[in-house]
């Protein structure tokens, strides 16, 4: 970009030929709405590149309307920051630094954003589950005499289902899966047929 007596132009040199319309175009728009929040009395724009060459000159109705897309642009483009709210998760990831712990790493996917993060949220989902017992519900008014005892209720977990394709017994994934059972940490296996 260029900017001389009232002129701003814009060279598109390093754009190649097949995409410099639309390419060119996008930088023209960026380029004007830098420039025009910058100096938004110039009257001319100009774009140059090689092969072609297109100026004009604006009169002010449609100087004024031009600025007034531009800044409708920039405000749309470049959108003020906002507070996060208090919950927001803050993205973090795993400090190597603190050698490798390896609860403490995946823990930290949960914090880690995209996928790593809803690996994060199974991984507490299954926390909770293996976690949870009867007694931690309220005893509804219509449950069974034997399910009010509290100690009956302590001993009482939650059934996990494992959901798996075939294809993941097939691979090297078969072991966690079978290590999940051999150790009692799944109750019930729900898998495709096939391998």
């Amino acid at each position: 970009v260029r900017e001389s007596e009232g002129v701003r132009t814009v060279h598109r040199s390093t754009i190649p030929a097949h995409r410099a319309s639309r390419a060119g175009v996008l930088l023209l728009l960026v380029c004007s709405c830098v420039s025009v929040l910058a100096n938004p009395s110039a009257p001319t724009l100009r774009a140059e590149s090689p092969g072609c060459t297109r100026s004009r000159s604006m009169s002010k109705d449609a100087g004024a309307e031009e600025a007034a897309l531009l800044k409708d642009t920039v405000e749309s483009v470049l959108v003020k920051s906002v507070e996060m709210p208090p919950e927001a998760i803050i993205v973090k990831g795993y400090d190597f630094n603190n050698g490798v712990d390896h609860n403490a790493l995946l823990s930290s996917f949960l914090t880690s954003g995209f996928q790593a993060s809803n690996f994060g949220m199974a991984v507490n989902e299954i926390n909770r589950m293996r976690a949870w017992r009867l007694s931690d519900d309220p005893i509804a008014e219509d449950e069974d005499d034997e399910l009010k005892d509290m100690e009956v209720r302590s001993k009482i977990k939650s059934t996990i289902f494992l959901g798996y394709t075939s294809n993941m017994a097939s691979c090297g994934v078969r072991e966690t899966i079978r290590y999940l059972c051999e150790h009692k940490m799944v109750d019930v296996i729900v898998a495709t047929a096939g391998g």
